[in-house]
């Protein structure tokens, strides 16, 4: 297992590399360059020579590259152009409320999402099976953005059940916290639940005619039993891999959701940070993000291997 590991964590750092490498080169084709970009376009010349020198941008591309890369090795992604705050500063000060929605939104993902897959699966050709598939279907074509706005609508403004905006630390408050995470974490919940809810389906219903369900069946086993050790053990490969693959959409996810509901967030900041025009902060939230996406996808493998370990010798 160790061995695995380390091949797929070695084999992930030419990808991490060429993200660098995009996400450096498109901040730096944007028209007249960073530093018009966040002085505006009226800027003197004078300017943006000297913004340009402060931020090492009058140094060729490959330099610059480097020099970042090497600082970005070290932890150092450089240092905000408003208020001169470092990027690597910025983005621990806020990663509580983003881990936070992504675990409380995955949580919620996996409880709806493979349990009405499951039921689903059991209960083919039924009004059951129907009704989840409707419902996967709508919230497989349901912006994140328009389902927020609607759960603010009904559950803030017209029940007054729960907050619309704000935060509060778990370290401080604990219950408060959960009830202004509640609205945002259902809202990227439901929406990666109908996406694991069809997989899941697929996967249940593959399973369940197999030879070996048909076994443990013969053998006076409970119906609850064949179904969840035996159906849904074997069909969890397909669904780690959609999980996996969805992470990435929780992370995207966050961006608007963070916004929406004023979460501080990393997600709000690069929102914030895009419309400042505050480059080193956007490339560096981008290179988390695409890092994390990637070491999720390494968490994924290994997760094929400790349910498979035939993935092992492979």
């Amino acid at each position: 297992m160790v061995a695995f590991l380390i091949k797929r964590l070695l084999a992930t750092i030419p990808t991490i590399l060429l993200v660098t490498i995009a996400v450096f080169l498109i901040l730096r084709l944007t028209p007249g360059g960073p530093a018009v970009a966040m002085l505006g376009d009226q800027a003197s010349p004078e300017a943006v020579a000297a913004l340009n020198q402060k931020l090492g941008l009058d140094k060729p591309l490959y330099i610059q590259y480097l020099r970042w890369l090497g600082n970005a090795l070290h932890g150092d992604l450089g240092r905000s152009a408003f208020g001169n705050q470092p990027v690597t500063e910025l983005i621990v000060q806020r990663i509580v409320p983003t881990l936070e929605l992504s675990i409380l939104a995955l949580i919620v993902s996996l409880l709806i999402g493979i349990s009405a897959g499951v039921i689903a699966a059991v209960k083919r050709n039924t009004a059951v099976d129907a009704v989840a598939s409707i419902l996967a279907i709508l919230g497989v074509s349901t912006p994140s953005f328009w389902l927020a706005i609607l759960l603010v609508l009904i559950f803030s403004l017209k029940l007054t059940w729960l907050p619309a905006l704000g935060y509060v630390s778990p370290f401080s408050n604990l219950a408060t916290n959960l009830k202004d995470m509640l609205l945002p974490s259902l809202t990227l919940g439901v929406i990666l639940a109908a996406v694991i809810t069809r997989f899941t389906r697929a996967s249940m219903l593959d399973s369940l005619y197999q030879d070996y369900v048909r076994t443990a069946r013969s053998k006076g086993l409970e119906e609850r039993t064949v179904i969840l050790r035996h159906a849904l053990g074997n069909a969890m490969i397909p669904i780690v891999t959609v999980v996996g693959l969805e992470l990435g959409g929780l992370l995207s996810g966050a961006v608007i959701i963070e916004t929406i509901f004023s979460l501080p967030g990393n997600g709000q900041l690069l929102v914030t940070s895009i419309f400042n025009r505050d480059f080193p902060v956007v490339q560096g939230l981008v290179v988390v993000i695409a890092i994390v996406f990637i070491l999720v996808n390494v968490a994924v493998d290994v997760v094929y291997a400790l349910i498979d370990p035939r993935i092992r010798l492979g």
